[in-house]
C-alpha cells in the first residue's frame, strides 16, 4: 500500500478507529484482531498492523510481533514520553499496590508531581482516573505518559501484572526501579504453573530494568535469589528479619493504631510510624523505602510519605 500516509493515531481497538488510525490487529486471549481489519477500516482507518499476511486493499505492515509493533508504534507516535519519566515497576503476587501507593506517597512529600497506574486507579498528577486493568495495553499506556509529560509529571510509578509482562504491554520501557515483593500461587488459570508465572515477573529484572538502574527485592521470599541474579543493575534487599537485608527492619510495634518500626538502610537508620497495620505492611513500606532511595529521595521525605499514607 501507500507508504507516505499520514498516521494520526495507533489502536488495537477497531471501535476506536478513525480517519488517519493504524489499527494493530492483536491475537488476544479470547479474540484475534484479525477479525476486526475490515470493521477498523469502515471507521476510518487507513493502515493495517499485523502477524498475518495482507488482506483486503489499503496500506498493509506484517511484522513478526504484533504486540511489541503495538508499544513501539504508540511509543513512537506520542513522542517517547516514557523517555521523560523516572519509572518505578513494582511486581509480585501480594502487595503491589499499596507498595506502589508508597512509593507515590514519598515522592509527593518530596514535592514531585507523579503519576500512578494501577488495580484502583490511575492518576496524573491530581486528576484520577479510573482503572480497566491493573496495567493497561500499551497503546492505552503510552498515552497516559504523554499525558503525565504533558502535566508535569517526571516520575512514574506502576503496579506491573505477570499479564503485562507476558503481553508485552510494557514492550521497550526502560525502568529505573524495579520491586519484586513475593510470589504465590495466583493466575495459574493463564500461566500454567509456578515456573511459568515466575518467568512472567522475570521479564521486568532480565530486560526491562535499566544498566545503571535499582532492583528492590524481598529477601523473605522464596525466590530472591533467582530474581536477584537475574536483575540487571544494583540490587537492594529488604527484609523483616535476614541480618544481611541492605533494608532491616528492627523494633516492629504494631497496634490497632497503627505501626512504628526502626529501618536500618544504606543512608542510616530511620524511625517510622505509619497508620497501615500489619508485618506485611512493614515489608511494603521497606520496599517502598528502597525505590525513595533508588531516586535519591531526603529521609525527611521517606519518613513524611510513609507516614502519611492512611489507605488504599
Amino acid at each position: 500500500g501507500d507508504p507516505t500516509l499520514e498516521i494520526t493515531d495507533v489502536t488495537h481497538d477497531s471501535r476506536r478507529s478513525s480517519p488517519g488510525t493504524l489499527f494493530v490487529a492483536v491475537r488476544g486471549l479470547v479474540a484475534d484482531g484479525n477479525q476486526f481489519v475490515e470493521a477498523a477500516r469502515r471507521k476510518g482507518a487507513v493502515a493495517v498492523c499485523s502477524e498475518a499476511p495482507p488482506a483486503g486493499e489499503g496500506a498493509w505492515v506484517r511484522v513478526a510481533n504484533a504486540r511489541e509493533a503495538l508499544a513501539t508504534l504508540s511509543a513512537t507516535l506520542l513522542g517517547d514520553p516514557a523517555l521523560s519519566l523516572d519509572l518505578v515497576g513494582v511486581t509480585g503476587t501480594n502487595g503491589k499496590t499499596t507498595t506502589t501507593y508508597l512509593v507515590d506517597s514519598v515522592l509527593r512529600a518530596a514535592g514531585e508531581t507523579v503519576g500512578l497506574v494501577g488495580t484502583v486507579e490511575y492518576r496524573v498528577g491530581d486528576r484520577i482516573g479510573e482503572a480497566a486493568r491493573t496495567t493497561p495495553e500499551s497503546s492505552d499506556l503510552q498515552a497516559l505518559f504523554r499525558d503525565m509529560v504533558d502535566a508535569g509529571c517526571r516520575r512514574a510509578v506502576l503496579e506491573v501484572s505477570s499479564h503485562a509482562l507476558a503481553l508485552e504491554r510494557v514492550h521497550g520501557l526502560e525502568f529505573e526501579v524495579a520491586v519484586f515483593t513475593n510470589l504465590t500461587r495466583d493466575h495459574l488459570d493463564y500461566h500454567g504453573d509456578m515456573d511459568a508465572y515466575f518467568a512472567a515477573k522475570r521479564i521486568l529484572f532480565e530486560r526491562l530494568l535499566r544498566a545503571d538502574g535499582r532492583a528492590i527485592v524481598n529477601l523473605d521470599d522464596d525466590r530472591a535469589g533467582e530474581i536477584a541474579r537475574a536483575s540487571r543493575g544494583t540490587v537492594w534487599t529488604y527484609s523483616l528479619e535476614n541480618p544481611k537485608a541492605d533494608f532491616l527492619a528492627e523494633d516492629v510495634r504494631l497496634s490497632l493504631d497503627g505501626t512504628r518500626f526502626r529501618a536500618r538502610t544504606p543512608a542510616g537508620v530511620l524511625e517510622l510510624e505509619m497508620p497501615l497495620l500489619g508485618r506485611f505492611n512493614v515489608q511494603n513500606a521497606l520496599a517502598a523505602l528502597g525505590a525513595g532511595l533508588a531516586l535519591s529521595l531526603p529521609p525527611d521525605a521517606l519518613r513524611r510519605g510513609i507516614a502519611g499514607l492512611r489507605g488504599v
